[in-house]
């Protein structure tokens, strides 16, 4: 062994330092031959860098052993080169020449140097080396390993290497110092047997018996090691069967050999590599990993830490991949897999090899392939959804036969239904569709058509009203050369308007819930459905006149008029046939769903398409209602609102898909007109919720996101038979339902469009383009909310303005895009009628601060164009409130506003005149006298008069700090000889104040003030029978009795006041958020309690000891003030928001729509 071997070996079993290591190196490159390995062992065991027992094991293990042996395997004493020889005596004087241990001094290394304060004594450094000149013991005789490396002898515990080197020691002393020698005698010979003849023949007999057991192991261990590495060098080729071959010998023969773990691994994934690379039989691969894995995995070679940083056998990372792969390869094949059973046999084995993948035994965490692994659950996932999603569709189709085999059509169109709701992709499925082909035809003899006459009635419906006034505001001019009138649909009510001037003709109430596909005009009358009475009415457009009515018995549903014929769909899946002429019923089609959408007439009239609510598109014949054929279109319930359209011989039909994505179907007909097949869809950004619109064989389709898609039918029964003209992309935020026109001109196709504005586009094929055309006035940033009305010259639009009460009814002129006249209608009343019980006239406001007068004439009109506007300032706000300050005159504001409206009828300089304070309102005005109170947010409160409108009187202002503001509580008049009111800030403090002085000297002065309590108040101040109320936030009545303001004891109301207070007679009338109706007494406390159900409008007419109070629903209701029972109730037949007001034996409440309704009082 070389001493570089050696020092190979001390460094690879780390016995020293790596720096004692680098050093022995550094002495050893240097060339001198006189360093040897058992001078460095022995300079180690004298510096105790070793213990003698591991220098006695290297010595075993390397340095006895031949060059010609292994010396990682045989620990035996080499045979001599020389005779056994014993080694001449050295002299006494002389030193035998080796080299001293401070010959291999070690120099101490940076990296071994401890810490200054800890001062360790340095390392030995190695000098110049002496020469080494140490015999070698005889190994003919017997002798102790130990012995001949000197380890063992008597002058073991003197070692020649632990003294300096003698040239060193010259050098530094200059004497020569000697070693003294104890003498020995010899050794009395005690037996022959102890002759030295006789031990070095025993020794040369073991000598020769070792040395052929090494020759014959060294000769079988090269033939394994040569077996070994074919193997090995086999498996690294890729020639797994061989290497198979190769290895089972090996492991047969040689199950002792130090590499037979090993050998194990290598040959089980020779196997697995076998069946895994390049097959694509992936279930063998898996019985071949089962049983590989169970008989490696404890194999410590398996277990065995790696060559690199990761500590894992290589064996352990191929097992990740081939597992893996094993995974990967039967998920694949369980999804190309037809057969369902052997899809579900593949999931389980698939399930296996990821579950041998996550085994860390098997495969550690940091090499499982967890990408390929999630994607075979992914698969697994799909797969699994497709068997269930196939079991699914066999027992749908079991289901829709049982349901069919009963007659139950509806049944198997919800079971269809239901499956594709759950699994959308089945919409192709070859067999589901076959099978809803077989519900459709089973569907068509299910619909029947029931004949029916009836014949329609020519009077009017029961109405509890004397009169509805409607209200309207017009402006703008006439429009040139028009005739005639229309009818639009606005919340319910049907209103006629004039085409010449847009004068209002008649207001009809219609029903909640209303929309434009249950109106339709023909001819000079219009066709609508009134939703209140489940009926069918007609009437006259310009005179508002009923022509005839005709009662469903169910709700009505959209409706379609084509000549003669009124086709009414029913919510009962019914399909009305009504003559047009007469309002004669002729009968029902019986369809077993509801029709989701107004049917359409074919061109020619003689057929018409109906969408029911889901599934199917049925075609009936119009000469005698039977059903022709019904074709399955899939779609889901409610999905299609917009009418079908018909195009040549073709339909376009728009379904929504989802919240922001619809779809067009493309249906051809066949020769008889039925609709037959399906022809090509096209998908659509946005939901289509207006109708389809045409001009021959061009139709556009618009979407709520803004989208616009002009298309051009063909003849073809193909994709072909659609081409995309024009698109403009959606570019809403926010979905908005469109309306449209298309109308072809002289020189183009123009598409009329409003949504948020009023756009002209005209459609040009050539580049797909659709530009704008300007138009005089877009009308932007207005809501359009009515379908567009055509006439022969005129435009009609409906829209609302943001911010304001009411509809816009306006004309456009076609030729020149000019606005014509434009009419407020449907604007929200400001608060209650007031009544000039002389003059026997009515005065309204509508939020918007339109003024009406309403005399005899409009009282027979039954309408009221004719409105005043106050001059000057613009409303920043809505009207909110109206004060009748009496002899018809009223002053109207809204809180945050400063501005106030003033009308008075017989004002010389016009009725209508804006009051303007110093600062926005706290509270809406209030009648005190002969004038109003405005309390404003800097706390002043302010008094005008009710004649002119003028300042009456100087303002009441309590202290108050800089830049404070004041949310008053709306005050109360104080009844008594002077006018006075009280007013809170809820807060701190109760004021009363009273009107003093005259003329210039006229004020309104402080009279007393009181604290608030210890609840704040939080609602209008009620004056009654010498007390001043409000209720609290702790659900009291809080009083103040009068004239000092002195609290009294609250009342507890059990609740908080949500409606009033109400002065009524010596009561207080108020409604709790308890649900509940009472009557307080302020100096004592509840007088009664009555449930209430919803809370009443705002305002109470007292009357003889009840109280008049306006249900929103529509009812006007009279109270006991007794016991709080009811003691009247006035159906009104539609809802009302203010009221009531008398007039004369009458009452008078305001609707929704600003109408004036005028009921009788009950004798």
């Amino acid at each position: 062994m070389t001493t570089e071997d050696f020092l190979d070996i001390l460094e690879d079993r780390q016995l020293v330092s790596d720096s004692i290591v680098r050093q022995l190196r550094d002495k050893v490159a240097k060339g001198d031959h006189r360093i040897t390995a058992k001078s460095i062992l022995k300079f180690l065991v004298k510096k105790e860098l070793v213990t003698r027992d591991q220098a006695k094991q290297l010595l075993e293990t390397t340095l006895t052993v031949s060059p010609g042996a292994e010396s990682s395997i045989l620990g035996l004493v080499p045979m001599p080169k020389a005779p056994n020889k014993p080694p001449a005596p050295v002299p006494p004087s002389q030193e035998p020449p080796t080299a001293s241990s401070d010959d291999v001094a070690l120099a101490p290394s940076p990296e071994d140097e401890a810490p200054a304060e800890a001062k360790p004594e340095p390392s030995p450094e190695i000098d110049d080396p002496s020469p080494l000149g140490t015999s070698v013991p005889d190994l003919g005789a017997p002798v102790d390993l130990a012995t001949a490396a000197g380890l063992d002898s008597p002058e073991a515990d003197y070692d020649p290497l632990t003294e300096e080197a003698a040239a060193d020691a010259k050098g530094s002393s200059g004497k020569s110092r000697k070693k003294k020698r104890k003498k020995r005698g010899r050794r009395k010979k005690d037996s022959e047997w102890d002759s030295p003849l006789l031990l070095i023949g025993f020794a040369a007999l073991a000598l020769l018996l070792v040395a052929g057991g090494l020759i014959y192991y060294l000769l079988f261990r090269e033939n394994a090691d040569k077996l070994l590495a074919q193997a090995s060098d086999a498996f690294s080729g890729g020639s797994y069967s061989q290497a198979i071959t190769l290895y089972e010998k090996f492991v047969e023969q040689h199950s002792s050999h130090p590499d037979i773990s090993d050998a194990r691994v290598r040959l089980g994934m020779s196997k697995l590599w076998r069946d895994t690379e390049g097959k694509s039989d992936f279930t063998r691969a898996l019985d071949t990993a089962l049983e590989v894995t169970d008989s490696i995995q404890d194999e410590p070679a398996f277990n065995a830490g790696g060559d690199d940083e990761s500590g894992l056998s290589q064996a352990k990372r191929e097992m990740s991949e081939l597992l893996t792969k094993i995974a990967v390869g039967l998920a694949n094949q369980a999804e190309a897999s037809d057969d369902n059973d052997q899809a579900r046999q593949l999931i389980e084995k698939a399930k296996t090899a990821i579950g041998l993948t996550s085994n860390t035994k098997l495969v550690p965490q940091r090499f499982r392939l967890a990408t390929e692994l999630d994607m075979a659950k992914e698969t697994l996932e799909r797969v699994q959804r497709r068997l269930t999603r196939d079991a699914d569709l066999a027992a749908a189709i079991a289901a829709m036969d049982a349901a069919m085999a009963k007659g139950d059509s509806a049944t198997a169109f919800a079971k269809h239904k239901a499956l594709l709701d759950q699994y959308p992709r089945l919409f192709d499925n070859e067999q589901l569709a076959a099978k809803i082909r077989e519900v459709a035809a089973a569907e068509q003899a299910l619909v029947k058509f029931a004949p029916a006459s009836q014949a329609a009635a020519t009077d009017e419906s029961p109405s509890p009203l004397v009169a509805a006034l409607a209200l309207a505001d017009r402006s703008g001019p006439a429009a040139p050369d028009a005739a005639g009138a229309t009818a639009v649909a606005v919340d319910g009510n049907l209103y006629g308007i004039s085409l010449v001037d847009g004068e209002l003709l008649w207001r009809r109430r219609l029903g909640i819930g209303h929309d434009t596909a249950q109106v339709a005009a023909t001819g000079s009358r219009v066709i609508a459905v009134d939703a209140d009475r489940q009926q069918i009415i007609c009437v006259e457009t310009e005179s508002g006149d009923l022509a005839w009515r005709q009662p469903l018995g169910e709700q009505p549903g959209p409706l379609t008029v084509r000549d003669e014929h009124v086709l009414v769909a029913g919510e009962s899946g019914h399909l009305f046939v009504i003559d047009a002429e007469s309002g004669e019923m002729q009968g029902r089609v019986e369809f077993g769903q509801p029709v989701a959408a107004p049917p359409t007439f074919s061109s020619r009239g003689d057929r018409v398409y109906v969408v029911g609510d889901h599934s199917n598109l049925y075609t009936l014949s119009t000469d005698d209602w039977s059903c022709q054929g019904v074709h399955y279109l899939g779609h889901a319930r409610g999905s299609i609102v917009a009418p079908v359209l018909v195009v040549l011989n073709k339909l376009a039909i728009a379904e929504n898909l989802g919240v922001e994505t619809s779809q067009l179907h493309i249906i051809g007909l066949d020769k008889r007109g039925v609709a037959e097949r399906e022809i090509t869809r096209q998908r659509l950004r946005g939901l289509v919720l207006s109708p389809l619109m045409n001009a021959g064989r061009r139709f556009a389709a618009l979407t709520t996101l803004g989208g616009v898609s002009v298309y051009e039918v063909g003849s073809g029964d193909d994709e072909t038979a659609l081409t995309e003209l024009a698109q403009r992309e959606p570019s809403n935020r926010e979905q908005t339902i469109p309306f449209g026109m298309m109308r072809e001109e002289t020189r183009e196709t123009s598409l009329w469009i409003a949504d948020h504005q009023l756009q002209k586009l005209a459609v040009l094929p050539t580049g797909g383009r659709l530009p704008l055309r300007p138009l005089p006035e877009s009308y932007e940033g207005d809501i359009f909310d009515h379908s567009l009305i055509e006439t022969e010259r005129l435009l009609i639009h409906v829209r609302r303005k943001p911010g304001t009460g009411g509809v816009v009814v306006g004309a456009v002129d076609f030729r020149t895009g000019e606005p014509a006249w434009q009419t407020v209608i449907a604007a929200t009343p400001a608060g209650a009628p007031a009544v000039d019980a002389a003059g026997q006239r009515i005065t309204a406001v509508s939020a918007t601060g339109a003024c009406y007068l309403l005399d005899r004439q409009s009282f027979a009109a039954r309408v009221q164009n004719d409105s005043t506007h106050a001059e000057g300032e613009t409303l920043t706000r809505p009207l909110t409130r109206v004060v009748d300050l009496g002899g018809g005159r009223l002053v109207a504001g809204a809180v945050g506003s400063p501005t106030m409206l003033h009308f008075r009828p017989q004002a010389p300089r016009g009725p209508a005149t804006f009051v303007t304070a110093p600062a926005p309102l706290a509270t809406p005005p209030v009648a005190l006298a002969n004038g109003f109170l405005a309390p404003t947010k800097i706390g002043q409160v302010f008094y005008y008069s009710a004649e002119d409108g003028g300042q009456a009187a100087a303002p009441f202002q309590p202290t108050l700090t800089p830049g404070q503001e004041v949310a008053w509580l709306p005050p109360a008049a104080v009844p008594g000889d002077s006018p006075a009111f009280a007013i809170s800030d809820g807060e701190t403090k109760v004021y009363l104040v009273e009107l003093a002085g005259e003329g210039a000297d006229r004020q309104l002065r402080l009279s007393a003030e009181a604290d608030v309590g210890t609840a704040p108040l939080e609602t209008s101040l009620v004056a009654t029978d010498g007390f001043v109320v409000a209720g609290n936030a702790q659900g009291d009545l809080a009083t103040y009795a009068l004239p000092d303001l002195r609290a009294g004891q609250p009342v507890a109301l059990g609740g908080r006041i949500t409606w009033g207070p109400y002065p009524v007679g010596g009561l207080v009338l108020a409604g709790l958020d308890t649900e509940e109706l009472v009557a307080v007494e302020p100096g004592g406390g509840v007088a009664w309690r009555q449930p209430l159900a919803a809370p009443f409008a705002p305002g109470a007419l007292p009357e003889d000891g009840t109280a008049w109070v306006l249900d929103p629903a529509g009812a006007c209701v009279q109270i006991s003030m007794a016991d709080g029972s009811e003691a009247a109730r006035i159906e009104l037949g539609q809802p009302a928001v203010a009221g009531p007001t008398p007039f004369g034996p009458r009452l008078v409440v305001a609707a929704p729509d600003g109408s004036l309704l005028v009921v009788d009082r009950p004798h």
